[in-house]
């Protein structure tokens, strides 16, 4: 048996992204509140996204989708 997973679909800048995982922003943060870059990459090399959007509290780690076919039933 297969089980499928819903999946997010986000549009930026015309391009297409499959969201694998969300990071709140704290958890990417030092005690002076910057963001620690090597931290954010390696959550991205960790999930294998190749991608990573912002928004207002955290870090969106994404899959860019190159190629896509349109099914009509």
């Amino acid at each position: 048996m297969e089980t499928l997973t819903p999946t997010k679909l986000i549009k930026h800048n015309d391009v297409w992204y499959k969201m694998l995982r969300y990071l709140p922003e704290h958890n990417v943060m030092d005690k002076g509140g910057n963001v620690r870059m090597d931290v954010l990459a390696g959550w991205r090399d960790y999930v294998g996204a190749d991608h990573v959007l912002r928004d207002q509290t955290g870090f969106i780690l994404c899959e860019m989708i190159k190629d896509a076919t349109v099914i009509d039933e």
